[in-house]
């Protein structure tokens, strides 16, 4: 083979590598969107759960009440959620600022059946012991 046809057959490997990332890229975007939705989601639990500890063991009836617990108001926008604005702090925060939401207010913390809130963007739920059920199944916070 000649000098030549190696570097065209090489270059012609290369282009259907290039290619292939190409057509991948956009779903493994949307794959690794959707996990660090369910890492927040997991961490929005865990600081519900928490507060519950010291509110009568029942989860919060909105997310402003979790201030302490989760310290920023950004884990509150989901990250494949482009309408609605990030607060800078929780001073600003309001429920245009959110998300996600709330499908069962005052939950019972030791209640793990039932979902208490959701992603409307991805469709995950979330439960007051911090796992997030993704569709197929329900996971603690890891990078899945």
């Amino acid at each position: 083979m000649k000098r030549r046809d190696l570097i065209f057959t090489l270059l012609g490997i290369l282009l259907m590598v290039v290619a292939a990332i190409a057509l991948a890229a956009p779903k493994l975007r949307r794959h690794l969107v959707s996990a660090e939705c369910g890492n927040q989601m997991a961490s929005i639990g865990i600081g519900a759960r928490i507060w519950a500890g010291d509110n009568g063991n029942r989860l919060a009836d909105n997310f402003l009440c979790l201030s302490n617990e989760l310290s920023i108001p950004q884990f509150l926008i989901c990250p494949g959620d482009k309408t609605h604005p990030v607060a800078a702090s929780w001073a600003g925060f309001t429920t245009n600022n959110c998300s996600y939401e709330i499908l069962r207010p005052n939950l019972p913390v030791d209640d793990f059946t039932n979902a208490y809130f959701r992603c409307p963007a991805h469709g995950h739920l979330g439960y007051a012991d911090g796992t997030v059920f993704d569709g197929s199944r329900r996971r603690t916070k890891v990078l899945w």
